[in-house]
């Protein structure tokens, strides 16, 4: 009588059970600061996937990676706003005649309007992005000491 074999598939043979854009889709929800529940949710998976995948390297540094284009894109959009806008005030303020007053108020207005909320939401989103990254550094370091230590105990 011939033994019969189990066959392998998913994660049990060694292979990712979803395919690649699932977890670049799950990355970038992760990236625009949702929660690994609300990920799952929304993908159809089990929190404790998303969870899972968070605690891999590779994942976190997906995440980092797209947190970081977005962060440059959205700095580059903002940097050529605002020359838009100072080439405006510029021209505004050197222009003489009928309507160089209300062109300057203009253009000093909608410089005002692109550097308030925008420029503000900027920076607090990098700073929180920052702070939340040093802590996600700071656990990892910890950890290592513990097992680091638990291994010169033995």
């Amino acid at each position: 009588m011939q033994a019969i074999q189990p066959v392998l598939r998913g994660a049990a043979a060694g292979q990712e059970p979803y395919p690649p854009e699932v977890r670049a889709k799950a990355a970038a929800m992760l990236a625009d600061g949702m929660r690994a529940l609300d990920v799952a949710r929304v993908l159809g998976l089990h929190r404790n996937t998303i969870v899972g995948w968070r605690r891999q390297d590779d994942f976190r540094r997906q995440v980092a990676a797209i947190r970081q284009r977005r962060r440059q894109s959205d700095l580059d959009t903002m940097t050529a706003d605002v020359g838009i806008i100072v080439d405006a005030l510029f021209q505004a303020l050197r222009s003489k005649g009928k309507g160089a007053a209300e062109r300057r108020f203009q253009a000093g207005k909608r410089l005002a309007a692109l550097l308030g909320d925008d420029y503000r939401r900027l920076i607090e989103q990098r700073h929180s992005e920052e702070q939340r990254e040093r802590a996600i550094a700071q656990r990892e370091r910890l950890r290592r000491q513990a097992i680091d230590r638990a291994k010169a105990e033995r």
